[in-house]
């Protein structure tokens, strides 16, 4: 039999162990998210990119710059790949760190520049 304090520290650990759990899931939740929004702007990256290219316009990125140049599936399997180690890093890094949540959110506004960007020359292309 258990006393009640014994019940009450059991009930304390439940608790915390229940805080721990929606904490874990609030991160990965998040983090998921904000892979996926980055992921969605990868996608119109490739798709204002192409347009671009069509229009006479060059690739910027230097290092997109030989893939562009090769087979149409080759930006995206770059993306998809980046995208794939993106998502794995996220969602290894620990729970408390705010690095990954703070990296993936500079992520998410610099890819919203590229297709601001790449939108802007597209208007005036």
């Amino acid at each position: 039999m258990m006393t009640g304090r014994q019940r009450d520290d059991v009930g304390r650990a439940v608790l915390r162990l229940h805080e721990s759990v929606g904490l874990f899931e609030r991160v990965h939740e998040d983090r998921a998210f904000r892979v996926l929004l980055i992921a969605a702007l990868n996608a119109l990256d490739v798709v204002t990119t192409a347009v671009v290219l069509a229009l006479g316009g060059v690739e910027s990125n230097p290092v997109m710059q030989p893939v562009v140049g090769g087979a149409w599936w080759g930006p995206i399997l770059v993306k998809a790949v980046v995208i794939g180690a993106l998502w794995a890093a996220a969602m290894r890094c620990p729970v408390r760190s705010r690095v990954a949540d703070v990296l993936l959110i500079a992520g998410a506004a610099f890819y919203s520049v590229v297709v601001g960007w790449n939108s802007l020359l597209m208007i005036h292309g």
